[in-house]
């Protein structure tokens, strides 16, 4: 694709993450005896019964190009209540998982280049058995990485994410 701002020709790749901060700032022994995880679904046990578990959901916001037909997404965890997740795995796989309302979440991913990104709130849809979940900010969001990914951005700018996201 070529980019408006520097006339090269970039390969669209989309931002994102693997796990959840949370889990990965872990030791390996505290994940492996307290994270129930998958590529799209995630659990942080908690140590005490004081604390409730952590559930986290891998999704995608999209993001509108302004110099391109074309949407990029951010591959993002999101945060959700207990009582959530345990309706989001039992809908998974159904065909009809879209009807759910959207449920509130907050962002479970540190992303660079911003203010703190951790626990900011978003909607999360579920969006069908074979696609990953949509988030959405709210209009009213204030937060420079809402604005910008609402407003959407010049594929430049989707590579400028990219390396951020290798250092």
């Amino acid at each position: 694709m070529k980019c408006a701002s520097c006339g090269d020709e970039h390969e669209l790749l989309e931002p994102g993450f693997r796990r959840p901060d949370m889990v990965v700032s872990l030791s390996p022994e505290e994940r492996a005896s307290r994270v129930k995880e998958g590529d799209d679904l995630c659990v942080l046990r908690a140590v005490s019964p004081a604390q409730e578990q952590r559930c986290f959901v891998r999704c995608v916001l999209p993001v509108s190009l302004l110099d391109a037909t074309d949407t990029t997404h951010w591959g993002l965890w999101a945060e959700v209540a207990a009582t959530d997740y345990r309706q989001i795995v039992e809908r998974w796989s159904d065909p009809r998982q879209s009807d759910l309302p959207a449920m509130q979440a907050t962002i479970a991913n540190r992303v660079p280049g911003y203010p703190e990104t951790l626990g900011l709130p978003v909607t999360l849809r579920l969006t069908g058995p074979t696609t990953r979940p949509s988030l959405a900010f709210g209009a009213d969001s204030i937060h420079p990485f809402a604005l910008e990914c609402n407003g959407g951005v010049c594929v430049h700018r989707v590579m400028e994410w990219l390396a951020s996201l290798r250092t």
